[in-house]
């Protein structure tokens, strides 16, 4: 999920006249894992991600977790 959030902004940019290396170098990510990542062939580091939520200005909400069955 959060790949796909991080892949459609990524496409956004691009559609914006960013281009892979700039966009890569502007996040502080390798542009090679850019390309693989928006190939689908390889999925993102948790430092990858971090950086580029960062950089789209992107945040995780508070997860809603259920209670605990008790039984």
């Amino acid at each position: 999920m959060i790949r796909e959030h991080l892949k459609q902004a990524i496409n956004d940019a691009l559609a914006k006249g960013w281009s892979g290396n700039q966009l890569a170098k502007a996040a502080g990510v390798d542009q090679g894992g850019l390309s693989r990542l928006m190939n689908d062939q390889r999925g993102v580091s948790v430092e990858t991600a971090d950086k580029l939520a960062a950089f789209f200005s992107m945040k995780l909400t508070q997860p809603k977790i259920p209670p605990a069955n008790k039984g």
